[in-house]
Formats: C-alpha cells, sequence, structure tokens
C-alpha cells in the first residue's frame, strides 16, 4: 500500500523505516473490539460516533498543519478505548467516580492481560508505541508533560483539539442527562460558582476539582474554546456552530442569565474581535436557532410512519404537512398565501423541543400544553435575532389563534396528514389508544373551517370507514 505523508520538521524522523499505518485494519480491529461493550447500548453508541468524529477532525487538523494525517487519524481511534471498559466495569464515563479513563486506555492497549500479547497490535504494528501511549495517556490531561519532544507534542495538540471541537458539539446533539448526569431542569436552574467565573475570564480550562454546580461543567466545556492550539481547529469550532448554541443556553435565575450572558458576550468578543462582534452576532444567532430546530427529530408522536413503520418525528410531521398543503392548496375555503401556510406548517411544533409531544386525544396533557409552550416559545425562538423572533413568535400565535385563512388551512393540514397516515395502518393508532368516534369528529370537524372539500371527500369517508371495522369505537 502507497503512502504519501505530509513532511515537517516534526516528522523528518519518519522518512526511513516509518511505520505503515493501515487504516483498514485499525478500523476493523476497533469495531471487534467494541463490539464486545454492546454497541446499542445508547451511551457506547455515543463514545463509538464521538470517536469516529475524532479521527475525521484529528485528520483535517493534521493534514492542515503538514502533519501525518494517518497517524493522527489513529490517536483518534484509540484515545478513548478506555470508556467502553470504564463503562462495563464501573457503569459510569465519570473519572471521578470510578478510574482515569485515559489511563485504563493505556492499560487496554499496551498491557499484558492478553496472552496474545498487547492489544495495540491488533491495530498497528510497532514503531509508534511511544507517541501513541502519550497522546492517548495525555489526551484528557488538564496539562501536557513539559519534557514533550516537538513531534509527540504536536501529535498530543492534534489529538487534544480534536476531542475538545467534538466534546463541544457533543453538549449540543445529546441529552443533558447523558453527557451532565443532570436533568434538563436541574442545568437551566443551576448557578454558576463565582470561581469558575473568574476562570473563565483568565481564559484557562476549569480544574475537575472546583466544579460546584451543574453549569460550571458547561462553562468548561466552554473553555475549551480558549485553549484550541492550531487555528484551524477554532475556524472548524466556529463554522460548526455547536459553541454559539451553547452560548446561547438560557438559565431560568435571572442573576444567572446575567453572568451567562456576560461570558457569552466575552468570548463572542475574542472570537469576533471588537468591530466584528456585533455584526457577526447575529449570524450567529441564526445559526444557533437553526441547530436547535434540528432537535425537532428527536420528538416522536404517536403516529407511525405508513406501512406499519416507526413512530414519526416532528421534523417529518412538519415537513409533510407543508408539502400536503401545497399539494391542497386548491382545496382551501379562502384565497390563502401558501408560503405563509407552508412556513406555519414548518414551525408550529417547534416548540415541542422543549414541551414534548401533546397527544390530541390526551385530555390530561392538553390541559397543561398552553403553559408548555409559552415557556418554550419564548426560549426556542428567543435564540433568534430580535426582528426574525418576532416575526416567527406572531405566526406560531396566528396559527394558535385559528382566526385567519391561513391558520385555518394549516390546521386542517395538521388534521389531514395524521389520519392518512393512520388509515394506512388500518387505524392502529386509534386502535392502541381506544379513540372513539366522539374524540376523532371533535378533533375533525374543525378541519372544514379550512377546507370543507377535504373534510367532506377525504377525512368523514377515512372516519366512517375506521368506525365500521372497529378501529374507532363507536
Amino acid at each position: 500500500m502507497q503512502h504519501v505523508y505530509w513532511t515537517s520538521s516534526y516528522d523528518k524522523k519518519r522518512s526511513k523505516g516509518f511505520t505503515v499505518i493501515d487504516r483498514k485494519r485499525a478500523r476493523s480491529a476497533f469495531d471487534t473490539y467494541v463490539k464486545k461493550y454492546d454497541p446499542s447500548n445508547p451511551r457506547i453508541a455515543l463514545k463509538i460516533d464521538h470517536t469516529l468524529r475524532v479521527t475525521e477532525l484529528c485528520e483535517c487538523i493534521a493534514s492542515a498543519n503538514k502533519l501525518d494525517p494517518d497517524l493522527a487519524w489513529l490517536c483518534g481511534l484509540l484515545h478513548d478505548i478506555g470508556r467502553f471498559e470504564q463503562v462495563r466495569r464501573f457503569d459510569t464515563f465519570n473519572d471521578a467516580r470510578s478510574v482515569p479513563h485515559a489511563a485504563l486506555g493505556v492499560e487496554v492497549l499496551f498491557g499484558n492481560a492478553d496472552p496474545h500479547g498487547p492489544q495495540i497490535r491488533s491495530f498497528v504494528d510497532e514503531g509508534e508505541d511511544d507517541l501513541l501511549r502519550t497522546a492517548i495517556a495525555t489526551h484528557s490531561s488538564y496539562r501536557l508533560p513539559t519534557n514533550l519532544d516537538d513531534r509527540t507534542r504536536a501529535y498530543c495538540n492534534v489529538l487534544r483539539d480534536a476531542d475538545k471541537v467534538d466534546i463541544i458539539k457533543v453538549n449540543c446533539v445529546c441529552p443533558i442527562e447523558d453527557i451532565y448526569g443532570v436533568s434538563k431542569n436541574d442545568m437551566e436552574s443551576s448557578a454558576i460558582s463565582p470561581e469558575v467565573e473568574a476562570i473563565f475570564y483568565e481564559h484557562r480550562t476549569i480544574p475537575r476539582g472546583i466544579r460546584t454546580f451543574p453549569a460550571d461543567i458547561l462553562v468548561g466545556h466552554l473553555c475549551f474554546a480558549w485553549e484550541l492550539v492550531f487555528p484551524i481547529s477554532r475556524q472548524i469550532l466556529m463554522e460548526q456552530g455547536h459553541l454559539e448554541q451553547m452560548l446561547s443556553r438560557h438559565f431560568l435565575d435571572p442573576a444567572t442569565q446575567q453572568t451567562f450572558e456576560a461570558m457569552a458576550h466575552h468570548m463572542r468578543t475574542w472570537l469576533f474581535g471588537e468591530e466584528s462582534t456585533h455584526m457577526d452576532e447575529r449570524l450567529q444567532r441564526q445559526l444557533s436557532f437553526a441547530l436547535e430546530l434540528d432537535k425537532e427529530k428527536n420528538i416522536l408522536r404517536q403516529t407511525h410512519l405508513s406501512g406499519h413503520g416507526r413512530r414519526e418525528n416532528d421534523a417529518e410531521h412538519a415537513w409533510h404537512m407543508a408539502i400536503i398543503s401545497w399539494l391542497m392548496r386548491e382545496y382551501a375555503n379562502e384565497p390563502i398565501d401558501i408560503a405563509r401556510v407552508m412556513l406555519m406548517c414548518l414551525i408550529h411544533d417547534v416548540v415541542e423541543i422543549d414541551a414534548g409531544d401533546t397527544y390530541a386525544y390526551d385530555e390530561a396533557a392538553l390541559k397543561t400544553q398552553a403553559a408548555r409552550e409559552e415557556a418554550a416559545k419564548q426560549r426556542i425562538f428567543g435564540l433568534l435575532p430580535d426582528d426574525q423572533a418576532t416575526e416567527l413568535m406572531a405566526l406560531f400565535e396566528e396559527f394558535e389563534a385559528y382566526q385567519t385563512p391561513e391558520s385555518k388551512f394549516a390546521h386542517a393540514m395538521d388534521n389531514l396528514q395524521p389520519v392518512l397516515l393512520n388509515s394506512s395502518n388500518e387505524g392502529s393508532d386509534w386502535r392502541e389508544h381506544g379513540v372513539n368516534a366522539n374524540q376523532v369528529y371533535g378533533r375533525q370537524r374543525k378541519t372544514a373551517l379550512g377546507s370543507e372539500r377535504l373534510f367532506a371527500d377525504v377525512i368523514a369517508p377515512i372516519i366512517e370507514e375506521h368506525i365500521s371495522r372497529g378501529n374507532i369505537k363507536g
């Protein structure tokens, strides 16, 4: 296999007798190793996904700095190998409650417990053991040892940068409970300790030992941005938008919120410079909202996909509604602005990111729906620049008010879409929840306010069919 290596002062010593890194072999060894830890376990899957993203980041950062991308990639693949054994032995990813996962990774890879030899030989031949051992052992250390040679330090910094960038991403794409071990409410109600705030403004990372409150851990992850070594790492961080999403977090306590907003402004100023902070803030807030919308994909509804598929999520429901509204616009009772209807459809369930899905026939949940969704509306749309936040909040409120031709037709789509899916699945969702005819007609008669034709020719016949078949109780 022919390998082309980047040349730099760090890698001159590899020009002769270097170790060829076979990525296919290494990845196969990784897959074999993690298989025994049950990759279907969400916590194990989280670490596998994190590891694979870190390998890509390592390769990118190394290439930008004329380091060997294959060696950097391998550092990324091996860096968290100790996490899997950690969760098996201790049922936690918390080093303080178990053992340091980096040291455990070194033990797994270079220890002599396996009679067939060190586990590292499954991944790569001898030649880079010292560098790999050091990179793995120090990737989560507060500081690198001062006695490292330049080459080893360079690869350690590549790995540490990649790990930090992806940990910031994990903060935004994974549930708070999985990352911090606390509930969402605990995080939003948290204070920020004065010691952590002081270190933040010193542009240092936060030592684990002084973290007191849940928000201290969040601030600690934000502080990773201060110590990224390579410019490309900071560029990737900014382009991904996850740091801005973290900086837009909301806290319930006014004092904590004020403290955090000041910290966020300070970090944005550092990232973008004094003159560009205001100009870039609009774009960053838009990107933060865009990423927040992705969470709709995690909100599962009671309706199943056609063909007896899995439960659909809110994003799929909203997209389907928007397309159906365009297709069926000729059946609206009144002239409508179809673009306005489609946008209304796309945002009408955004609040469920916080409030959760409320089943149409769950009487108890319906009583608290308005209060839950009002709080969610303020937080989620509040991520946007003020003018766009005002516009989308007004559109959401128009939908909820049910007064304009557009909102009535959008509600008709909200009613029609799940009926079509439910009917295609032989009424299984109605049957599962024991829904009766009065409940279905009570909701679906409102469809006629937006489209009498669709109610009379589509919905009413479907309801009657499923009443006769016993899927809807008479």
